[in-house]
């Protein structure tokens, strides 16, 4: 059985997801305190995979800073 997650995507990751395909997206679009929220439904597996990515990024970043890389503000 596989279960749901509820989450909110705020910001750029909403702007972006948005541009995919706006006619299927934009009904789902918010704008709170300025700020631009999706709220979405996924399921277990895709919540994971998410997950997974963002722990990569997370790891990555770390160890490119212990490398002595500095992140570019702009990206």
């Amino acid at each position: 059985m596989v279960g749901n997650i509820h989450m909110n995507l705020e910001g750029r990751l909403v702007e972006l997801t948005a541009k995919l395909d706006l006619k299927i997206y934009c009904r789902y679009l918010q704008t709170e305190n300025g700020t631009s929220v999706m709220y979405v439904k996924l399921k277990k597996d895709t919540y994971g995979t998410l997950q997974a990515a963002l722990l990569f990024m997370k790891n990555l970043t770390a160890k490119l800073k212990s490398w002595g890389s500095t992140i570019n503000p702009y990206d």
